[in-house]
């Protein structure tokens, strides 16, 4: 009977441990490594390539070039950073925000810096920035 519950006991933990990781990645650095590959790309100016990275709902309703719109200060960008990952919990987890710090250089001002959240959804097996349409 013990046996049982320690074998019960060890597929829980198991399970939930394999729950946090995506494609043998934690889902946190995974998140981050996409929204830093898709800020990489933005910031090379190649927003075609970035909205790849959109949800498949957000990509049939809108262009590339509608959503590139939605960045017009990317130009200003000094530099963008994926500071932070936090997830729901949820078995599996399906949604997350990434924090990123962006510095900046605007025409005739200081520098500054900035941070915006961005959504992040688990579907068809990736993670896929989620943007209002």
């Amino acid at each position: 009977m013990m046996l049982r519950q320690v074998a019960c006991l060890l597929v829980y933990v198991v399970a939930i441990q394999g729950c946090a990781v995506f494609n043998g990645v934690p889902v946190e650095e995974r998140v981050a490594q996409r929204s830093q590959e898709r800020l990489d790309l933005m910031w090379q100016g190649q927003m075609e390539q970035s909205y790849a990275f959109t949800t498949p709902a957000y990509r049939s309703a809108r262009t590339w070039q509608q959503y590139s719109r939605n960045w017009q200060g990317v130009g200003m960008w000094i530099s963008a950073t994926v500071v932070q990952v936090e997830c729901v919990e949820g078995r599996p987890v399906q949604k997350c925000e990434s924090t990123v710090r962006i510095d900046y250089k605007a025409a005739k001002q200081e520098p500054g810096t900035t941070h915006i959240k961005e959504t992040w959804l688990l579907m068809q097996d990736d993670w896929y920035l989620y943007q209002k349409i």
